[in-house]
């Protein structure tokens, strides 16, 4: 039997991951006009801009593939412990 402490620990951090990565995202790409967009930032403002409406895909296939990495490395550790 897996115990429980481990595995919890492995599902909160890959949350925490998660969360860094989509405010990460959000902080970078999420400004709609070149006017919002802070001054270290501006030097990249045509990609910025250019993935703004996509944004949200981005980040439903980052979701997905953290989860589907979750899932999968659960998986390997059962089959380890059976």
């Amino acid at each position: 039997m897996q115990s429980l402490s481990g595995g919890g620990t492995k599902t909160m951090s890959f949350i925490v991951l998660l969360a860094v990565s989509l405010s990460l995202l959000n902080s970078i790409f999420g400004w709609r006009s070149f006017e919002e967009i802070p001054p270290f930032l501006q030097p990249f403002s045509n990609i910025v801009l250019l993935v703004n409406p996509y944004l949200v895909y981005i980040q439903a296939v980052l979701v997905f593939l953290l989860g589907y990495w979750l899932v999968m490395l659960s998986k390997k550790e059962e089959s380890n412990v059976a």
